[in-house]
């Protein structure tokens, strides 16, 4: 299966109904913000070793998620919209749109 994430409207946290997915439909609400939190960490040290340990990638991926209003929401909507996806390779892929290869 291939996932692609695109255009994902953003959407409140609260209002993300992720009951469905493989992943976060397991979790309880609570318990998501550490979980993306790790993905995006591992997504911003695979940029970092790939980028011949220059940080500007890393440091995109970084400033996306912790600083950027709405991306959290994003996540969580993309999320919703492809819950068979794994959650990192939807992270990856609106990281990769917001900060390149």
């Amino acid at each position: 299966m291939i996932c692609l994430v695109a255009g994902v409207p953003l959407a409140h946290a609260a209002d993300a109904d992720l009951s469905k997915h493989s992943m976060m439909g397991r979790m309880k609400p609570a318990e998501w913000y550490p979980f993306v939190a790790g993905i995006v960490e591992g997504v911003a040290f695979h940029r970092y070793t790939v980028g011949n340990k220059d940080a500007a990638g890393m440091n995109c991926v970084y400033d996306w998620f912790y600083k950027e209003a709405g991306t959290l929401d994003a996540i969580y909507s993309a999320f919703g919209k492809y819950p068979a996806c794994p959650p990192a390779a939807v992270v990856a892929a609106l990281a990769k749109r917001k900060c390149g290869e």
